[in-house]
């Protein structure tokens, strides 16, 4: 037995000695990781500033509070400071940083050294008319900036044009490749913007949930930026070049679904919404088609949707195949008609209108002129009414016959054969040349 206890004892030794080691190891590593928090880096915020300024490009004030955290992993987070990207392309008003520490310079306090960067819980404001500076810093971004649980809040001279909310991101980089990706919610749709940088850059913009999908690709060369954007919208397809200096001049466009072909030119600027002035020339259109697509779309409009028209102000000369022309405009939610020309062997009509919607409904106040060619005699005729997209009603309001204004009760009679005549059981009925001639034919008759 004693022979026993002699031959373990020096083992046992070994054992204790091991023991040791490895107490004291991971008591050195606690008070590794736990002393930082201990030191006040209030006291090196200077230092801290002039870091972020130099390897990051990012300029903080206003710091007030400092805080060291072990978890998930060491690292410094600042509390509601002001954050600016350079060129003001990018700011954080009362924003939340993490710096992910270097593990072997915790205890350096001439130098901060991290490995990333977290923006989280902030409300980024991205200027549009800076987005060519912010992909400049992104592509000199010698860290990486990453951001979690963001809304993103784009704006056009400091008027907010819509937000990006719940927003987390991806960055990679190499020597010669730069990508950031975003992911968050517009409109309470998932959304995911893609930057890309090779030998050109790349910005694809998709929503799934309304099946959109929009894919651009530009170079800069000095302050002008040439491209080419390619957009779909469920089955519809848009394909344009842009050159982009003080505003977006459009070119070589098109429009493209199973009815629809059409060549698209123009411009637009964001000043600061988004302003359009641009000439669609149709090759290939179905009416009926486009009438339903018409309603369908303004049947369901929403306060979501009417928010983003809002955010557009255009104008849209249309053209097709000398069949029609006219002007579309759209201002602040409202959508106007001037001067559209429709041609018909047997009459003309001139109309202008007005759509806009007010409370629960949605509502197209038209005027309508026409010559008409009646038994060899030109007539001339107007309407005056409205259509009630919410429960599908025309109105004639006023009827003008060579310069006569007819009664109520006559406009109540031909509101009726307009119904019984043209529309029937849908407003496609417009469409149909006959209808609309017997129509006309009928207002005619007795003059």
């Amino acid at each position: 037995m004693i022979k026993k206890l002699l031959f373990f004892k020096p083992i046992n030794k070994i054992n204790h000695f091991f023991v040791y080691c490895f107490v004291f190891l991971v008591f050195s590593a606690c008070f590794y990781f736990v002393a930082p928090k201990f030191f006040n880096y209030l006291n090196k915020k200077d230092l801290l500033q002039e870091t972020l300024n130099i390897k990051s490009g990012l300029d903080i004030s206003k710091i007030s509070k400092i805080n060291y955290k072990i978890f998930p992993s060491p690292r410094l987070n600042i509390q509601n400071v002001n954050i600016n990207f350079k060129n003001k392309s990018l700011k954080i008003p009362n924003g939340n940083i993490e710096l992910i520490l270097n593990l072997n310079s915790l205890f350096n306090s001439k130098n901060f050294k991290y490995k990333k960067i977290f923006i989280i819980n902030s409300s980024p404001e991205v200027d549009i008319t800076e987005i060519s500076n912010l992909l400049d810093i992104i592509d000199g971004n010698k860290k990486d900036i990453l951001f979690k649980k963001n809304n993103f809040i784009f704006i056009n001279k400091d008027k907010k044009l819509f937000e990006l909310k719940n927003t987390n991101s991806k960055f990679n980089q190499s020597d010669n490749f730069r990508k950031l990706s975003l992911i968050g919610y517009l409109l309470n749709k998932k959304t995911s913007i893609n930057y890309q940088k090779k030998q050109r850059h790349s910005l694809n913009i998709a929503i799934p949930e309304i099946s959109l999908s929009v894919k651009s690709f530009f170079a800069k060369e000095n302050k002008v930026t040439n491209g080419n954007s390619n957009i779909q919208i469920m089955d519809n397809f848009i394909r344009f070049d842009f050159i982009k200096e003080n505003e977006f001049i459009i070119k070589n466009g098109f429009f493209r679904n199973k009815f629809i072909k059409a060549d698209i030119e123009g411009f637009f600027q964001l000043d600061p919404i988004v302003n359009i002035d641009s000439n669609i020339d149709f090759k290939n259109l179905d009416l009926e088609v486009l009438n339903d697509f018409i309603i369908k779309k303004i049947t369901n409009l929403n306060e979501d949707n009417l928010k983003i028209l809002k955010k557009i102000n255009g104008i849209f000369n249309i053209n097709f195949n000398n069949h029609f022309s006219g002007e579309i405009t759209t201002e602040n939610g409202k959508i106007l008609l001037k001067e559209f020309i429709i041609s018909t062997p047997k009459y003309d009509l001139y109309l202008d209108g007005l759509f806009e919607k007010k409370g629960d409904f949605k509502v197209f106040k038209y005027k309508l002129l026409s010559k008409y060619n009646y038994k060899k005699k030109f007539l001339d005729l107007q309407f005056n009414g409205s259509i009630n997209f919410s429960n599908k009603k025309i109105k004639f309001e006023k009827i003008i016959k060579n310069n006569n204004v007819l009664n109520k009760n006559d406009i109540e009679k031909y509101e009726k054969v307009f119904k019984n005549i043209v529309i029937k059981d849908n407003f496609k009925g417009i469409y149909n040349h006959k209808r609309v001639k017997l129509f006309f034919d009928s207002v005619t008759e007795d003059f």
